[in-house]
């Protein structure tokens, strides 16, 4: 429920067969109704149990939904974000180092802001049991430590058919990287980019191979600098 209470997450763990599902309803002069369609996470493997777990941030406007039989077990979060009453998937989170059976999702939290969550996975290592915390991607277009002439540009969003166009700005010839890392924190495609030169610069980051469709982090490093964007691709 949110801070004000106007915005209940609601879930449903066996809904069309397992699969799973949430719910998000608003209240609005004292009258509820069901704002959008159900929540059902892209990329689950199998009867993922969606809905075991919920959870939204105090302005309501992020929700988190565990599936804790994704993928055999393993377990797996959803998260989704509100803009202009519509919501929309966000990321898929699977924690790393898991220990056969995990049940990640089993329980959720996150944080007032948003920008934290905190998935319980009981059955980890023989039921000893763990917790993964996750943080949000940097803002769209920020860098970190950035000069004016060091930019990422904004990125085509979604980007279809597996392709990923980038465009960004260097201020010198050092050697620059360009990183695609999904979700779970693996590197999709990597690229040196510094040998191009100063200046603004397009490549295709996935001319070599194509995107799974997904959620990714794009990544611009140069010396101490960095910009990040995120990304929808789209088979």
């Amino acid at each position: 429920m949110s801070a004000d209470g106007n915005t209940p997450l609601v879930g449903g763990l066996t809904d069309n067969g397992g699969a799973g599902a949430a719910w998000v309803y608003t209240r609005s002069g004292g009258v509820w109704s069901q704002q959008g369609a159900k929540l059902v996470g892209m990329d689950a493997v199998g009867a993922a149990q969606q809905g075991i777990s919920v959870a939204v941030s105090a302005n309501g406007n992020t929700a988190v939904v565990g599936g804790r039989e994704d993928d055999d077990g393993t377990g797996a979060t959803w998260v989704y974000t509100r803009s202009g009453g519509v919501w929309s998937q966000d990321a898929k989170l699977v924690g790393t180092g898991v220990v056969g059976i995990a049940l990640q999702g089993s329980s959720v939290a996150v944080s007032a802001d948003g920008n934290t969550a905190i998935v319980g996975g009981n059955f980890d290592n023989g039921f000893v049991g763990a917790t993964w915390v996750f943080i949000a991607a940097p803002p769209l277009d920020v860098p970190v430590a950035a000069t004016v002439a060091f930019a990422l540009d904004r990125l085509p969003n979604p980007s279809f058919g597996g392709r990923l166009s980038v465009s960004f700005s260097l201020p010198s010839g050092e050697r620059a990287t360009l990183e695609v890392i999904d979700v779970s924190g693996r590197r999709a495609a990597v690229r040196e980019v510094g040998s191009l030169g100063a200046g603004r610069h397009t490549i295709d980051l996935a001319a070599e191979h194509r995107l799974s469709a997904g959620i990714y982090f794009v990544r611009l490093m140069q010396g101490g600098r960095m910009a990040a964007a995120r990304v929808a691709v789209i088979e």
